[in-house]
């Protein structure tokens, strides 16, 4: 839709029940799955991670438990398409870096599902998520010095909006130190974390840009069976979709839509 892409990244992610120890054979099998897809960069990722369930008697005074274990997340990557399939225990996730359009990352997603569940089977699902990253940068668009509230919607920049703290005043955004916004929203199809943050660039402390980060998921109402229904699968992604982009737009004002489809 736009010329000037603000999208820094999209993620869906698909939660379930603990896999278990995914065994070098089945690794091996998902890899050569994911080659065949054009993943062909395969980055193991392991970290420490804190068992929740065990901290209760860390607190109690029982430290001869150890409430954390290692974890690896499996990522495959297609490098020049900026897509990565990510695996562990607990969930799968596509990523694109280089969004261009939703046709094109629901092919790669319900590829990377139908592979997934080739090898390890039907899982029941907790939650399925999509989260759209989007970071505007005045500079890149020819709207250096522009005021915030210009381009972005008020819901979105709390004390950045005129008349926020005193009637006749807009604040200096340079006084500005940081300024992150969190709202949790329950829409029609799905609740919503919603977030705006203002960021400085490392390089000039000068150069602000606002991130716009929504993620929409299915918890509670999820159908745990999602994977086996395929239809069913298509209209619930589908529906997250449709909400993602219906936010965005009531997010930012003529000008920046405008300045997106022309830069």
């Amino acid at each position: 839709m736009y010329q000037r892409n603000p999208l820094a990244e999209v993620i869906c992610q698909l939660r379930f029940a603990d896999l278990g120890e995914i065994t070098a054979d089945k690794l091996q099998q998902f890899t050569s799955l994911m080659n065949d897809q054009g993943y062909t960069s395969y980055i193991p990722d392991t970290s420490v991670v804190l068992k929740q369930e065990l901290m209760a008697k860390v607190m109690q005074g029982d430290f001869g438990t150890q409430p954390f274990e290692h974890k690896t997340t499996y990522r495959f990557q297609n490098q020049e398409l900026g897509y990565s399939v990510s695996l562990e225990r607990g969930f799968l996730a596509l990523s694109c870096i280089a969004y261009t359009e939703w046709d094109d990352f629901a092919v790669r997603l319900k590829a990377a599902v139908k592979q997934f569940t080739q090898l390890f089977g039907s899982v029941a699902l907790s939650r399925l998520g999509l989260r759209y990253r989007n970071v505007i940068e005045r500079e890149e668009l020819g709207l250096s010095g522009v005021p915030w509230h210009e381009l972005i919607s008020g819901f979105l920049l709390g004390p950045l909006v005129p008349n926020a703290l005193m009637d006749g005043q807009m604040v200096d955004e340079s006084r500005v130190g940081t300024f992150l916004s969190q709202t949790m929203m329950y829409l029609e199809n799905s609740p919503v974390l919603l977030q705006s943050a203002l960021l400085t660039s490392a390089v000039d402390k000068q150069v602000r840009a606002l991130m716009i980060d929504a993620d929409f998921f299915l918890e509670e109402e999820i159908d745990s069976q999602l994977l086996e229904r395929d239809d069913a699968f298509d209209q619930q992604i589908n529906a997250l979709h449709a909400d993602s982009g219906n936010l965005f737009r009531r997010g930012i004002t003529e000008r920046l839509l405008n300045a997106l489809r022309t830069a």
